[in-house]
């Protein structure tokens, strides 16, 4: 026993703290708990000891932890699980060596911790995504004199009620493409190749525009208008279309993107036709919407513009400056490749980060959700992004992929987010080299802005 001051924690890092916990419950004295979700705690308290969830950090295995964090490495393969072991086991020396591993490879990675952020920025990270998000908060305070000016323009950015912004997020908000061309489904294919779009999310990040303004609802809009529209502001608005059918083999709508539908024919959970559909979109959407279907009639609902611009300075720094580090090592199985390739993909993980409005608790031995006292204009008050940085980033990725999908057509055979595998590779070269082109004139566009050094982000 014990007595610790009530300013004092001990620290105690644990690799798939969910297991443990199962146990742990049983027989000490737990004081607080904070989880994201059902049976997954990331911190338990007990009387000042904290247990914390060391793979909400690495996003990944002990394995991951350990290529991305600390010098040991976790064995793998070395521990027969079908022998029946209990705590008077003997363990041969290949046995107790893996168990040691495991446990120094959490203690070279608390030392980590300690020594990168909470010694030198008295600070105790959470989750891999809340690191990243202390350093870009600390990257934007530093590019403003006055931060509260920050604070109140990215608020103006956000939806005025909570109501709209789930409204948002559930219906315009979408992620990557994927989905297989139904003339090929279920077929094997041989002789195939895969374009692959080079980090496609930090490149629409950096080489593309955004809303820069509050988005200003407009009244009456007519399909002519919108066209204007779409042309000149970033645009979102609803939409009816009646009488919907694909122009391709390829099938690009949701149903579950669908606000109405009414007799859809659906491609493996996608609109291929229907009679009528009720969707959200923007105005990179509508491009795609434009060259994928027809339709009889649209009606406009709910039509609203924003200025567009760059994304600020703060946040391209931090793509840029991790894509360049990720470009100029050459060793692609080397720990520091893994981090830097995480960290990039963290940054895009952070502009599309959703809000949460319900604190998971634990109590009387049960799990259970309960909303944040926090009202949306307090959780918004100090945000440095804004959810529609998010959105568009998908939308621009997401008209990359679709926009060359349209122009190769019947030789894509299946689309992932961020690649195309195709037959024929010598028919669209000219595509690819196109479109290359077209990606490298952006590039030196954000490069002589900012100062960046040019390096040829293409496929």
């Amino acid at each position: 026993r014990f007595a610790l001051r009530d300013s004092t924690r001990i620290v105690i890092w644990i690799a798939n703290l969910s297991y443990e916990f199962s146990f742990m419950r049983k027989y000490l004295e737990i004081t607080k708990i904070f989880a994201k979700k059902n049976r997954n705690p990331l911190i338990v308290e007990c009387n000042g000891i904290e247990f914390r969830e060391a793979l909400a950090i690495s996003q990944g295995s002990l394995a991951y932890l350990a290529k991305t964090w600390t010098t040991t490495q976790k064995m793998v393969g070395d521990l027969d699980y079908t022998i029946k072991r209990n705590s008077q086991t003997k363990l041969d020396k290949k046995e107790d060596k893996y168990t040691d591993n495991d446990v120094i490879i959490l203690a070279e990675f608390s030392k980590k911790i300690f020594d990168d952020y909470i010694e030198k920025e008295k600070y105790i990270p959470l989750t891999s995504t809340a690191i990243l998000r202390h350093d870009l908060k600390k990257s934007a305070k530093e590019s403003e004199k006055k931060p509260e000016r920050l604070y109140h323009y990215i608020k103006t950015l956000y939806p005025e009620t909570k109501e709209d912004y789930m409204h948002i997020m559930t219906w315009l908000f979408r992620g990557g493409y994927v989905h297989s061309n139904h003339r090929y489904t279920n077929i094997e294919c041989n002789n195939m190749h895969s374009f692959d779009f080079k980090s496609s999310y930090p490149a629409s990040a950096l080489q593309e525009y955004f809303p820069i303004s509050p988005f200003k609802e407009q009244n009456n809009v007519s399909r002519e208008t919108l066209d204007k529209l779409c042309n000149e502001f970033c645009v979102i608005f609803k939409a009816t279309f009646y009488n919907v059918k694909s122009t391709t083999t390829h099938s690009i709508e949701s149903k579950s993107k669908c606000i109405n539908i009414s007799k859809p024919t659906l491609d493996n959970g996608r609109i291929f036709e229907a009679e009528k559909i009720t969707v959200m979109l923007c105005e990179l959407d509508f491009q795609s919407y434009k060259e994928f279907y027809t339709w009889d009639y649209m009606e406009i609902h709910n039509c609203h513009i924003a200025y567009r611009g760059y994304l600020p300075k703060y946040l391209l720094d931090r793509f840029y400056y991790w894509f360049e580090k990720k470009e100029n090592i050459k060793d692609k199985d080397s720990q520091e490749y893994a981090i830097t390739k995480t960290r990039i993909n963290g940054h895009f993980g952070l502009c599309v980060t959703k809000l949460v409005f319900d604190d998971i608790v634990f109590v009387d031995d049960e799990w259970k959700k309960e909303p944040i006292e926090k009202t949306y204009d307090e959780m918004i008050s100090k945000e440095v992004l804004s959810p529609y940085w998010g959105i568009y980033i998908c939308a621009h990725s997401r008209r990359r992929e679709l926009s060359l999908l349209f122009q190769m057509k019947d030789w894509v055979v299946y689309s992932d987010t961020d690649s195309h595998k195709i037959f024929d590779v010598e028919k669209v070269h000219n595509i690819i080299n196109e479109f290359n082109k077209n990606i490298i004139k952006k590039n030196k566009a954000i490069c002589k802005k900012y100062g960046y050094d040019f390096l040829g982000w293409s496929t």
